[in-house]
This record gives structure tokens, C-alpha cells and sequence, in this order.
């Protein structure tokens, strides 16, 4: 039941509720587990309490493959029931470390562990998150939001009743600290920020981001008669956004959103020279021709999500037509402008855990291969990781302002934006443009707006303002300290921001800044935490084996 009533609190705090203050409630049931003892059946059955919770929020996996719905929900409740075993043997082992102390070092360790290392890191839902908008929220530039996520539990464990501890081994000096400590922490999490200040005249760059509303199948099985609609309506969001009052300095597609082959200059001379074409003779290069013509009469720079091949080959083989390969695939965002796609690109570094890749299990084919077969759908994982943090630039104004385009949930992994983002502590680029397809979120828009949430998140860690285009949505416009300017399209036909077709046109301040001391130094709070972590746990191992043995001893001491 406390686990329960964990899961239905911390559930809550996420959208599509938003109800932050849950966050801070969700605290306490861990610790009243942990206070009743903490063993290993008390873990266990917490954690499976906050299974429903975590099945909820990951509904949109059953769209994609049943197989994986209940072996995840299962995996991410172990987190929790981890913490109240972990936190009750640390006591056991150290009955006079505070509270306040302990649960925050083992929570955020335990995060840290989900969130970067088990299965390449799924740092979705961290305790932090829900905070953005909360005074507290300002140490994710010196912390990242495992620092924050540390406050936040840290605040509820100074003002939870330590009764699990003798009052004459508590002086009364500490307590009050500590209490004291946990009110000026708490109070941190209530109060709200401050509104978003627009940019000054000069310092801003006009984005107009294209949201598309196309189904998630649209990389594999969509006919080239749905092909050729998808991109009409593209490239009529596009004329639209062009032809506006205020004309725009870049316009961005979302990822993949270019239906061709290949977007890459050689790949297409390649289809080209072979005469490649879909059923009904209709050319493969037809879209990059439109693209290249549609980018010639606006006269506009496009970032568009397309896939680059290289080593492309076309042959023809007996019996069965047509045989095309190729030695690598990638998911990039190009530069297209005067009337050509430049070479430099950005290639996706971070792939996807389970959605592009299967950690440690891609190694072996064969078994991924089997995997795939039990429950995936149809997915292949043919794509490969970009090497360069390629960085794009456009003129507005007379100067230039540096864009990183991070690819879809690349913007949720503050490793990967950190390398985009600084390189040796000098700031790279002042605008983040995060270029996704988030159509495998299905009917579930919770998961959506949580994908918002983490972005805002990366905005506020770096000081860095980022515009997203995506399919389906949410496309939205954020501000360097990570507060939402607009959530687009503008006017979508349906009056909600996701899956609906439109132009999301906002001006961001693009002005350079000073980098944070986040971007160059990473999760050292996190990471910090880990490391503590594991020497609390370990030190709790050691007694156990210590008092075994002294046990074992005490009929011979007896005797003797």
C-alpha cells in the first residue's frame, strides 16, 4: 500500500497532471518503508505498489510491441523498492547519519544509475523534473536536475520525524539544523519563478518550425501516393511561413520528415545515375528535386530531418529486380540553402535504447534479430551513430548565430547535449533547434508533454534557448532559463498544440552567454552520489559478514 500510494503521488507530478507538489509528497511513503524496517520483502513489495504507476505512464510502449509493455513497468518499479532496501540498511549500519543526509545521496544514486548507465541510461521521470518552474529550479545551472532532484528529496527527509532514532543520540543543535535546513529547502520548491523576459531587438533569431502530423509508420510502409501528400503539405506549411509580415531566418522540418531515399548529394547522383524508382515509375529522386526547387523560391535556409547513406549501391539481381545496399544509414539534419544541400551534416550520436538500438544486445545479430521477432513490431536497427558534433550557422542581422540541432530524444540525454553544446568550457552554439518525431507517442500526449518538460530542463542547465519542430508535436519554443515562450503550431486547426498540422513562428534571444558551470563540469552532484552510494552499500555488506562471524565465535569465546 505505501508503495501504492508512492506510485499514485509521484504519478502525479508528471504530466499530463503537472501536480509538482505530489513530487514532494511522493517522498514520504518511501521513507515510512524504509523507517518500518526496509527488508528485502518490504522492498519487493513496495516496488510492486508503484508498477501501475509506471505501466500508466509507459501505455504508448504497447503500440509498439505488447512483449516489452510489462517487462518495463516491472523493471523501472525495482527502482524504488531499491531505495527502501537500501535506505534501511544503511541505517541499520549507520544509525546516527541523518536522514537528510541518506536519502538524497542513495536516491540520486539510484537515478544516476537508471538515468546513465543500466541499459544506456533512461533518465525519464527523475524526481527533478517536475520542478522547473520552481525557485529550486535554478540550481540546474551549477547542479543539472539530479542536483535538484537531491534538494527536493533532501527538503522532505529534513522535515520527516526521525523516530527510527534514539532522542539522547540526536543533540538538539542538529536537529534544529536540520529541521531549519529542510524549511529553506522546502521553501525553494514552492515558490514559483519569474515570467519570461523577451529578447531586445537585434539579439533575436525568427524560427519558424514546421509540425507535421504524420503517423509514426511513415520511415517504412507509407505508399508513395501518401509520400507524395505528406510533402505537398509540408512544403505548403513551408510557402506559408514564408510568405508571413516577418519573414523568418531559418525554417525547420522535423526529424525524418524527408520522404526520399537519401537526402545526402551522393546517395541521390547515385539513385539518379541508376534511374531508381518507386512502383508506378515514379523517380526516387522526385522529392529531392521538389525540396531543392521549394528552397530556391523561398529563399530561405531550411534545417531539414532526412537520413544519409553512404556507400550506396543499386544493382540488379535474377529473379528478384532491383537490389539496393549500402554500408551505413544515418539519421541527420541537413542545411539546405541556396538551392543546395550542403555536405556538412549532423549525424544522430545518442541512438535511441530499444527505439534505434538494443544496448549490448545489438553486439550479436542473431540475437537481436530474435528479439525482434519475439515482439518488435517490424523495427529494424539499421541505423549507425554520428561521430561529429556538427554545428550549423545562419546570417541574421549581419552576424551569425551557432544552432546545435539535436535529433529527437537526444534532447532528453544532458551528456549529449553538453557535447553538442561546449567543448573544452567554450560555448559552441547559442540556440538549440531539437528536430523529433515523437508519432510513436500514439494517443498518449502525457508522454509528449513530459518530452517538453525534459527540454526545458536542457534549456535551463546550459542557459541556452531551443525552438523543437515535431511531428505530431509538441513543437514549442523555449527560453535560456528554461521557461516555455510558446507551444505551437500557432493556430492549429484543432486548438491543441499536439498532432495537429501547423507553423510554430517564434523569436528567440540568441544573444551569446557565458557558459554554466553545469555545461562544464557535468553531473558532478550526480555522479558524487553514485560513488557515495555505493560505499554506504558497501559498508552495510561488511557489517552483516562482521557480525556473522562474530556469531560464529561466541561458543568457543564462551568456552575458553
Amino acid at each position: 500500500m505505501l508503495g501504492l500510494c508512492h506510485g499514485v503521488l509521484f504519478g502525479l507530478a508528471f504530466p499530463p497532471f503537472g501536480l509538482w507538489f505530489a513530487g514532494m509528497l511522493a517522498v514520504v511513503p518511501m521513507l515510512v518503508a524504509a523507517a518500518r524496517g526496509g527488508g528485502a520483502r518490504t522492498a519487493v513489495g513496495f516496488g510492486l505498489g508503484t508498477a501501475p504507476m509506471w505501466a500508466f505512464h509507459h501505455q504508448y510502449t504497447w503500440a509498439m510491441t505488447e512483449a516489452a509493455f510489462v517487462p518495463l513497468s516491472l523493471y523501472l518499479a525495482i527502482f524504488p523498492g531499491l531505495f527502501v532496501w537500501m535506505l534501511g540498511s544503511v541505517h541499520r549500519r549507520w544509525p546516527r547519519l541523518p536522514l537528510v543526509v541518506a536519502a538524497p545521496v542513495l536516491w540520486t544514486g539510484l537515478e544516476v544509475l537508471r538515468g546513465e548507465v543500466v541499459w544506456d541510461g533512461y533518465a525519464q521521470y527523475l524526481i527533478g523534473h517536475p520542478f522547473i518552474d520552481r525557485v529550486v529550479a535554478w540550481g540546474a545551472a551549477w547542479i543539472g536536475v539530479y542536483g535538484v532532484g537531491f534538494a527536493v528529496v533532501a527538503a522532505v527527509a529534513g522535515l520527516f520525524p526521525e523516530r527510527w532514532t534514539r532522542a539522547d543520540a540526536v543533540p538538539r543543535i542538529r536537529t534544529v539544523a536540520v529541521k531549519s535546513f529542510g524549511v529553506v529547502l522546502a521553501l525553494s520548491c514552492v515558490v514559483g519563478r519569474g515570467e519570461p523576459v523577451p529578447g531586445a531587438a537585434g539579439e533575436v533569431v525568427r524560427v519558424a518550425a514546421i509540425q507535421t502530423n504524420v503517423p509514426q509508420d511513415n520511415r517504412a510502409s507509407r505508399s508513395i501516393d501518401e509520400r507524395l501528400r505528406d510533402f505537398r503539405e509540408m512544403c505548403d506549411l513551408t510557402r506559408s511561413a514564408a510568405e508571413g509580415e516577418s519573414r523568418p531566418d531559418v525554417i525547420v522540418w522535423p526529424e525524418a520528415m524527408f520522404p526520399g531515399l537519401a537526402l545526402n548529394a551522393e546517395a541521390v547522383s547515385i539513385e539518379r545515375e541508376a534511374g531508381l524508382a518507386y512502383a508506378g515509375g515514379v523517380r526516387t529522386t522526385v522529392f529531392f528535386d521538389a525540396l531543392i526547387a521549394l528552397q530556391e523560391e523561398i529563399g530561405i535556409p531550411m534545417l531539414v530531418g532526412g537520413e544519409a547513406v553512404e556507400g550506396l549501391r543499386i544493382g540488379t539481381t535474377a529473379g528478384r529486380g532491383v537490389e539496393v545496399k549500402q554500408d551505413a544509414i544515418y539519421n541527420s539534419a541537413f542545411m539546405v540553402r541556396g538551392g543546395v544541400v550542403e555536405k556538412s551534416r549532423y549525424d544522430k550520436m545518442q541512438l535511441m535504447p530499444f527505439g534505434e538500438v538494443m544496448p549490448y544486445i545489438s553486439r550479436w545479430d542473431w540475437l537481436e534479430r530474435q528479439l525482434l521477432a519475439l515482439g518488435g513490431r517490424g523495427l529494424t536497427f539499421d541505423l549507425e551513430a554520428g561521430k561529429d558534433a556538427t554545428i550549423f550557422e545562419v546570417d541574421v542581422a549581419g552576424r551569425r548565430v551557432r544552432i546545435a540541432a539535436p535529433i529527437c530524444f537526444e534532447a532528453v540525454f544532458a551528456r549529449q547535449m553538453r557535447r553538442l553544446i561546449q567543448s573544452g568550457g567554450v560555448r559552441r552554439a547559442e540556440v538549440f533547434v531539437n528536430m523529433s518525431n515523437d508519432g510513436w507517442f500514439a494517443w498518449y500526449d502525457g508522454g509528449r508533454s513530459n518530452v517538453v518538460l525534459q527540454c526545458r530542463w536542457r534549456s535551463l542547465e546550459f542557459r541556452t534557448p531551443m525552438v523543437r519542430a515535431v511531428n505530431t508535436g509538441i513543437s514549442a519554443a523555449i527560453d535560456g532559463e528554461g521557461r516555455l515562450l510558446a507551444v505551437g503550431p500557432n493556430s492549429p486547426p484543432s486548438g491543441s498544440p499536439s498532432r495537429s498540422a501547423g507553423v510554430l513562428m517564434v523569436e528567440i534571444d540568441a544573444r551569446p552567454r557565458e557558459m554554466t558551470i553545469y555545461a562544464r563540469f557535468g553531473d558532478v552532484v550526480g555522479w558524487g552520489c553514485f560513488a557515495f552510494s555505493i560505499v554506504l552499500i558497501g559498508g552495510s555488506f561488511r557489517t552483516r559478514v562482521d557480525t556473522l562471524s562474530g556469531v560464529a565465535a561466541t561458543p568457543k569465546d564462551a568456552s575458553s
